[in-house]
């Protein structure tokens, strides 16, 4: 067995180890949270122990600035990381109101900055997917594979 990715390799280990915790009930985890392990755990088993995986992810991370700069101008980085900076900003202004100046946001405040997140997140995943899409329409078939086989 031949190692293409050896940081995707560990951290596949890593979401894949969570499992036997899991199934011990040494960790306590809900159906949506195996889910997730096991999904992270196969993405990164996969780049980590093939090939094409390994070089698609090479050639993604490799053109992915200049692609996201051509596409969305040089503040990319601001759309497709906006959930961050939305989470960040409602934190240090919510907790800076509730713990300084005891002042307690509504409920509906707080529904309204779920709906907005959830928004935010749907809108990043869609840049970050568009440009990825872009990449392997623009590379050369002999460099890139876009499906899962080898």
């Amino acid at each position: 067995m031949k190692i293409y990715n050896k940081s995707a390799f560990v951290t596949g280990v890593f979401c894949a180890g969570l499992l036997p915790l899991f199934a011990l009930d040494i960790l306590h985890a809900d159906g949506w949270q195996w889910l997730i392990s096991i999904a992270i755990s196969a993405k990164l088993l996969y780049v980590g122990l093939s090939e094409a995986g390994s070089k698609r992810e090479k050639i993604l991370k490799e053109k992915y600035k200049v692609t996201a700069i051509s596409l969305y101008g040089r503040f990319y980085f601001i759309k497709t990381n906006l959930p961050w900076i939305i989470l960040g900003a409602f934190f240090a202004i919510s907790l800076t109101l509730r713990f300084v100046f005891y002042i307690f946001f509504p409920i509906w405040i707080h529904a309204m900055f779920l709906i907005f997140l959830t928004i935010a997140v749907a809108y990043s995943i869609g840049i970050d997917r568009s440009i990825e899409e872009y990449i392997v329409a623009h590379t050369n078939k002999d460099n890139i594979s876009n499906d899962f086989t080898d």
